[in-house]
């Protein structure tokens, strides 16, 4: 995949977004599976790659800025499955859970315990919201 294959891609997926489990599992499996051409490529891929699967879990389920529990076991299975989670997959939990108003246990727990955040990143964060801090805490004894 090169840069410009990226900015076609932008161009089509900003317009219309990932809106269904189905076509978020094609954009995971796709940032497994795709060697990029170089450097530039890569980070332009990860940039995009986040955004939509943020855009999808935070903001695009209803009720928006929540991940609630079905999604986030979905999630953490999808991101978990062939051999676990991708780099640019961790930096797309991650975002999730700093961008979310109120984020289910699973996804915490995924989080921690997969060394993608550790919770002072989560509570520390500027944009968490004070109300993870009590499910941060909670996933922490789970963990």
């Amino acid at each position: 995949m090169t840069s410009g294959d990226v900015a076609r891609l932008r161009a089509i997926a900003l317009d219309v977004g990932v809106s269904t489990r189905e076509e978020a599992d094609v954009l995971i499996a796709l940032d497994r599976t795709v060697k990029r051409a170089d450097e530039a490529a890569a980070q332009a891929w990860s940039e995009l790659f986040a955004s939509l699967l943020v855009d999808f879990a935070v903001w695009g389920a209803r009720p928006t800025g929540v991940v609630d529990p079905g999604l986030a076991r979905w999630l953490v299975t999808s991101v978990n499955a062939c051999g676990g989670p991708s780099e640019n997959a961790r930096r797309a939990v991650a975002q999730m859970v700093r961008e979310a108003h109120k984020v289910d246990e699973t996804l915490l727990v995924f989080v921690m315990r997969g060394g993608v955040m550790r919770m002072r990143d989560v509570l520390d964060a500027p944009e968490a919201p004070k109300r993870l801090e009590d499910a941060a805490r909670k996933a922490e004894r789970v963990a």
